[in-house]
């Protein structure tokens, strides 16, 4: 390290500083993601136990007998159907046949055995929805499914909630994309700013750089000279910092030991 020149030794101090920020910007951006997927899937459990307090009440009413079953039932499908969340998500209902109950988008399964229904990769969902049920009362699960206005199958993360009284289950999710598209749009605003701050500290270093490699350049060819018997020296640096002090010490130096040639010469 000591043999390198001053200008290399900047910008190794420099690279470590980015290097160092980097890593503290690609933390932030990881913990971020962390806590975007964290909040989007506390978002989709708390609209799934909306849609559930909406069933749970025509379920009340039922109990109560203030409508008969069948006519609480349908009451509940109808307003769970219409319901959506972030524009156009939705919320289906599935029992733990399982058979479809209710799916806005999908009615052609309603009433249909779901047990060997399986998504592209080969999951049988709604199987691993009743047994998640079964087991905990409620939970998140992740598939594959056909997103509405694509015919491309999509990733998707959903939670579904048991509502006992019917046996039923209800869920809504998100799928990945969108996830994955607001986490993109995260890392490319992390990455511009660390792009221009990466072009900002290259720039103030090579302002540095020069403003401290060059005129220590010239004071160390002022000495060479010197060295040489060549008294014709003077760097006139309008400095204040340090290196200008060094530069007005070698001028007054110059300026000294020139006088003190020329009183020798004239003895």
């Amino acid at each position: 390290m000591k043999d390198l020149k001053i200008s290399h030794k900047i910008f190794l101090l420099s690279g470590a500083i980015m290097a160092v920020f980097f890593l503290v910007v690609s933390w932030m951006y990881l913990d971020a993601k962390h806590n975007y997927v964290q909040a989007r899937r506390n978002e989709i459990q708390h609209v799934v136990e909306t849609a559930w307090g909406v069933l749970d009440y025509y379920a009340d009413l039922a109990d109560k007998g203030q409508l008969d079953s069948q006519a609480a039932q349908q009451q509940a499908i109808a307003a769970v159907r219409s319901l959506r969340f972030d524009k156009d998500n939705y919320y289906w209902i599935n029992d733990f046949q399982p058979r479809m109950v209710m799916h806005p988008f999908s009615q052609e399964l309603e009433g249909q055995d779901l047990s060997e229904y399986r998504d592209p990769r080969g999951k049988a969902l709604f199987v691993e929805m009743a047994e998640l049920c079964r087991r905990q009362g409620q939970g998140f699960i992740e598939y594959v499914w056909h997103k509405p206005g694509s015919t491309l199958p999509a990733g998707k993360v959903s939670f579904v909630k048991q509502l006992p009284q019917w046996n039923w289950i209800v869920g809504a999710g998100v799928y990945t994309d969108d996830i994955e598209r607001n986490l993109a749009r995260i890392f490319y605003t992390t990455l511009t700013i660390l792009c221009a701050l990466l072009i900002g500290v290259v720039v103030v270093t090579l302002i540095v750089s020069r403003q401290i490699s060059l005129p220590l350049g010239q004071a160390v060819a002022a000495m060479e000279k010197l060295g040489s018997g060549n008294f014709d020296v003077h760097l006139g640096m309008n400095r204040k910092d340090e290196i200008g002090r060094m530069a007005n010490a070698i001028d007054a130096c110059v300026a000294n030991l020139s006088k003190l040639f020329q009183a020798i010469r004239s003895m």
